[in-house]
């Protein structure tokens, strides 16, 4: 006869960090689990057993430190940690102003309807006015991509989101109407009757 019994999942125990772990073992939580403070290892299952197993086969010398001493180190690990972390999303917030860049000036272009390659000449424009105005910010410009190719993508993108978002729209009416204009063109030609 088989078992009906469901296993169980981790994710299911509804775990809490408890704080006094972070002053025993040297770990924070971090996106759901455990971080070790000391080699930023990610500690799988947010059990006491495995945050203090993986603290004394690991960082055993910290065991002599207590009071004011193992306060600091906490507190400075803690500042190095959040230090790391802010050079990452740094990064990642340069990356997305120089991405979220590039998409206005593809739009730009296209409701000027401008040949794509003319990104390349306002990119041209753009790095010459931050080498004068802002040095500074003269490595962020230059991400900007804005090859004839990237802004003809920018470009498939934006109306593909256009397009999927009228589709959505348009799905949700309970009724349209549907207005036709006469044609203008010289090739229109009518039935004579």
């Amino acid at each position: 006869m088989a078992s009906t019994s469901k296993k169980r999942k981790i994710s299911e125990e509804n775990r809490s960090f408890q704080e006094k772990l972070t002053e025993q073992y040297l770990c924070i939580q971090s996106g759901g689990k455990a971080l070790c403070l000391v080699c930023q290892e990610t500690i799988s299952v947010l059990k006491e057993y495995n945050i203090k197993r993986h603290y004394i086969t690991k960082h055993k010398k910290y065991e002599n430190m207590t009071g004011e001493a193992r306060k600091e180190k906490i507190s400075f690990l803690q500042k190095s940690l959040k230090g790391q972390q802010s050079v990452f999303a740094k990064k990642v917030k340069e990356y997305d102003a120089s991405l979220k860049t590039s998409f206005l000036i593809s739009q730009i272009l296209a409701k000027r309807l401008k040949p794509y390659s003319d990104g390349e000449v306002v990119k041209e424009c753009l790095c010459v006015a931050s080498d004068n105005m802002f040095p500074d910010k003269k490595k962020l410009v230059e991400s900007i991509s804005l090859s004839r190719y990237t802004v003809a993508r920018r470009i498939e993108s934006l109306s593909g989101n256009i397009e999927s978002t009228m589709a959505k729209r348009v799905s949700a009416f309970s009724s349209y109407t549907v207005t036709l204009d006469e044609s203008c063109d010289i090739t229109d030609r009518r039935p004579l009757q």
